[in-house]
């Protein structure tokens, strides 16, 4: 077994199948990597995926940020049909059966005070949907600015889309 995995991944009868670095984003490329194709039936026998990541805590120490997917009928279509680019919308629609993405957790933490905006930021999976809603929500999000990908539209640009907060303004939180 790898000395840290991310992910375990066992076989329907608890067999273990592999140990691997997990996100949701890679999880096909490991599926193919272990020889499932979703003529398989991966789509019938996958039953969760449970990541995470370590985040650096302010104050010192480590807190763990997991994603959590459960696999459900919709998630099994998404599968089968290849349509797993639609699997985030589902489980944002499913958190009553706990399920979670890491976005989320990752904004949880930094909103409990645990983490740093910019920690959270490096380990986020979408990381310009992240950086909106640090924006939403009043936090400082002037470590991205020069990333084009996600820094905020010009005045030219998309309606509703503000200055960024500038670090010491007003309703600034950190």
């Amino acid at each position: 077994m790898r000395e840290k995995p991310e992910a375990v991944i066992f076989d329907l009868d608890g067999v273990l199948v592999d140990t691997a670095v997990f996100h949701l984003a890679a999880w096909r490329r490991i599926a193919k990597e272990l020889g499932f194709t979703f003529d398989d039936g991966i789509a019938e026998s996958l039953k969760g995926v449970v990541s995470q990541v370590l985040c650096k805590k302010i104050g010192g120490g480590r807190v763990a940020a997991r994603e959590i997917l459960l696999v459900t009928p919709a998630i099994s279509n998404l599968i089968r049909e290849g349509k797993t680019y639609q699997i985030p919308s589902i489980m944002q629609t499913s958190k009553r059966l706990g399920m979670i993405t890491m976005n989320d957790t990752l904004f949880e933490l930094v909103e409990s005070k645990q983490v740093e905006p910019k920690e959270a930021y490096m380990r986020s999976v979408d990381k310009t949907s992240f950086i909106n809603k640090l924006r939403e929500r009043g936090f400082d999000t002037s470590f991205v600015e020069a990333d084009p990908l996600t820094a905020p539209a010009s005045a030219s640009g998309a309606p509703g889309q503000g200055a960024p907060a500038k670090p010491g303004a007003a309703g600034v939180r950190r």
